[in-house]
């Protein structure tokens, strides 16, 4: 999309001097023209400066009221993004040519000359959301909804949603109370809001994911799938269900390690006194094993009557005694893993001593794990004949939780995450250096190794860390880490 590129073609265009070489210029790049203080997007959306609409705000985004041009009555919105969040502009093509459904997605995206910035910014422009955002805060408590309401007036006009999103294999990785709009009549549906102003998932509260991708920073959650969107859906009913955020006055910490712990239903839902019919839909959707997790079709299936047997939680092999590290005990496997991915140095002094694979073998009594982490020292050894302990560190975490994050230090992100958030926080020499190190240790490849199945969007994945490898070998370090990151992304 040329309108993307180049946005530092001149810091003139919009502006009154030299408007025939301006427009010229900026014809050849996609930017829109301003004329005098009017800024046109594609030479059919006028967006004004002068008219916030400060109550369509996101964390990574301001609104401005927007008018189109060629006559249409529809009102409009215009999202002026932040230079520091990059749109997924890759799904702007793809959502606009999806079917009408209760979703609102892109008209038109690209690059105009913003007067008061003095420069040109990325903006996407949008039919404004029928009736109001369902809270205005993720904390805000509310009349808790009926369950007949939450069938029909949520989850039925969101399951084609899923299904557009899902068959052609894309996510929306934004769904969260104060991103659903509902109007005031009695029959009004649920809207489900924008997904393109920011990388996925980076705005989401922790509880809204799933626990190998709340385990990541945020901008290294990945695409997902639309099972991640669908396990954010059985977050939502919850909340719904329970009138607000049940463990609110939690530390998001705490709440992950119970998720890992006891599951994400006992942690979200355990307390509703619900029928059983929304038992099964929360057991189903709440799943956290991604294997197990209700598709579409399961859901559709549930919204037409059919009873399904209620997913059972898949938790962790819970140790006969806690691992004591760092003030805490941790009693399984991923809850330690995710400790040690949190206090780096003071992990690295355990990962000799032999201390942690006693406990998988005597407490834990999980020889898989075991293997793991006995193998982990035997893939790269330094100059000096001893291995690295960070690389060491971070293929140890690999091995105590399989489907979690890719950690090195303070950089946490998915597998389909890494090099999102290298683009995220590129500004960064830390993050900088710490992608150089996962790659050049080929943590990626060892991530792949040790999981226990095949999935189609690893092919994907792989081929990603492959380009980086080869590119990061050739050239200055610098020059070849900026090529990784356009290769990449």
């Amino acid at each position: 999309m040329r309108e993307w590129i180049r946005s530092d073609v001149t810091s003139e265009v919009g502006k009154d001097s030299d408007m025939t070489g301006a427009a010229a210029m900026a014809g050849d790049y996609g930017l829109a023209v301003g004329e005098g203080e009017r800024v046109i997007l594609s030479g059919r959306y006028e967006i004004f400066p002068d008219q916030p609409l400060s109550h369509l705000d996101t964390p990574s985004v301001s609104a401005f009221l927007a008018a189109d041009l060629r006559g249409s009555p529809r009102p409009l919105v215009a999202m002026i993004c932040r230079t520091d969040h990059c749109p997924r502009i890759e799904l702007i093509p793809l959502l606009k040519r999806l079917p009408v459904m209760a979703m609102i997605v892109p008209l038109e995206g690209g690059l105009v000359y913003w007067p008061s910035a003095d420069a040109n910014r990325a903006v996407l422009i949008f039919e404004q959301a029928k009736g109001r955002r369902l809270v205005s805060s993720n904390d805000e408590q509310f009349q808790p909804w009926r369950e007949d309401h939450i069938s029909d007036r949520l989850i039925r006009p969101l399951i084609s949603v899923f299904e557009e999103l899902g068959d052609n294999y894309l996510s929306h990785r934004a769904i969260r109370l104060d991103n659903l709009f509902l109007g005031d009549q009695p029959g009004d549906i649920v809207t489900l809001g924008e997904c393109v102003t920011s990388q996925p998932g980076y705005h989401q509260p922790l509880i809204y994911e799933t626990i190998d991708r709340a385990s990541a920073l945020p901008g290294g959650r990945g695409d997902g799938t639309v099972k991640d969107d669908l396990y954010a859906l059985g977050v939502v009913i919850a909340l719904l269900l329970s009138g607000g955020n049940p463990v609110a006055e939690y530390d998001e910490d705490d709440v992950l390690i119970s998720k890992i712990t006891v599951g994400s239903y006992a942690t979200l839902a355990r307390n509703l006194r619900v029928s059983l019919q929304m038992v099964e839909v929360l057991r189903g959707l709440l799943c956290d094993d991604r294997d197990e997790r209700w598709t579409v079709e399961d859901l559709g299936l549930w919204l037409n009557g059919r009873h399904l047997s209620p997913k059972q939680p898949v938790l962790p092999r819970r140790a006969m005694r806690g691992f004591d590290f760092c003030g805490k005990s941790y009693v399984n496997a991923p809850s330690l893993a995710y400790g040690l991915s949190q206090n780096w140095e003071e992990a690295k002094g355990i990962i000799n001593d032999g201390s942690l694979l006693r406990w998988t073998q005597r407490s834990l009594a999980d020889d898989a794990c075991s293997e793991l982490i006995r193998n982990a020292a035997e893939f790269q050894v330094g100059a000096d004949g001893h291995a690295d302990s960070d690389i060491l560190l971070a293929r140890t975490i690999v091995a105590l939780s399989p489907r979690g994050p890719i950690c090195y230090k303070g950089f946490r992100a998915t597998a389909d995450g890494v090099h999102k958030l290298l683009a995220v926080n590129y500004h960064d020499p830390e993050t900088r250096e710490a992608y150089r190190e996962i790659i050049k240790g080929r943590l990626g490849p060892y991530w792949y190794g040790v999981q226990n199945e095949v999935l189609i969007e690893f092919t994907t994945f792989r081929r990603e860390f492959d380009i980086a490898r080869r590119i990061m070998n050739v050239g200055p370090p610098e020059f070849a880490l900026a090529r990784a990151l356009y290769m990449t992304n």
